[in-house]
């Protein structure tokens, strides 16, 4: 069977033509703020732990998603589109790293900053890169996040054979 995108919605169903050349904006949700301090110097107030993500999904085609068995406020599993992109300091001796989100499998590139491919582990989401002290390597991934609903709609034009869909999502 053809593979239409590698959007993948756990609990929605996308029958054929349905997902062709979807659209995934991944937007940092705003919790802390921007401050000045006494001294006026700009700081963020904030913690990393709770850095999230909105996601707005867009997609024209022929047929449109099965989503009407989860409604806005439900749960699902989304193995995104739009990769996201970390860096890491390698050591004098071989490191073990986690990545900030869990990965969608296969979608992992590891290179130096050069862009030379790196020898490197993957292991129940562990990272394992070689030694390499002061280079900088650069981690490609497609994220697997747990996102709730937040809106959906449907379009259809009754003249032109075209549907649309858009779906809102944000990071548990």
């Amino acid at each position: 069977m053809l593979q239409e995108s590698d959007l993948k919605i756990k609990g929605v169903g996308f029958p054929p033509l349905s997902c062709r050349d979807a659209t995934q904006v991944l937007t940092p949700i705003r919790h802390g703020e921007m401050r000045r301090s006494v001294n006026g110097e700009l700081c963020y107030v904030g913690t990393a732990r709770h850095h999230k993500y909105r996601s707005h999904v867009i997609c024209s085609d022929q047929n449109l998603p099965g989503i009407q068995q989860v409604w806005v406020g439900a749960i699902v599993e989304v193995d995104c589109i739009s990769p996201l992109w970390e860096t890491f300091l390698l050591q004098n001796e071989e490191t073990t790293q986690h990545l900030s989100r869990p990965s969608v499998a296969g979608s992992l590139l590891v290179k130096y900053a050069d862009n030379s491919p790196v020898d490197f582990r993957w292991n129940d989401g562990i990272l394992t890169l070689p030694t390499g002290e002061g280079k900088t390597v650069i981690v490609s991934y497609r994220p697997c996040l747990k996102m709730r609903i937040t809106s959906f709609d449907f379009k259809e034009s009754e003249w032109q054979e075209g549907r649309s869909w858009r779906l809102g999502l944000e990071e548990i």
